[in-house]
């Protein structure tokens, strides 16, 4: 597969990007805004400092700084 253990989408993952990352063991993130992403597959491979919820009610993973 890709090898990576992380890898970062600048938009909506497809439904074949979940797929594909959830089969290679592979985070799947997402960076549409400056201040949050979500963690799509394999979350214990990303370092949590801050959970909160976002409007969708799934989980935004945040950096505090």
């Amino acid at each position: 597969m890709i090898g990576a253990p992380v890898a970062l989408s600048l938009s909506a993952p497809t439904a074949l990007a979940l797929w594909v990352a959830g089969a290679a063991g592979t985070a799947l993130t997402d960076a549409d805004r400056s201040d949050a992403f979500e963690v799509f597959t394999h979350p214990s491979r990303i370092a949590l400092e801050t959970v909160r919820p976002v409007a969708s009610g799934r989980p935004a993973l945040t950096r505090s700084g």
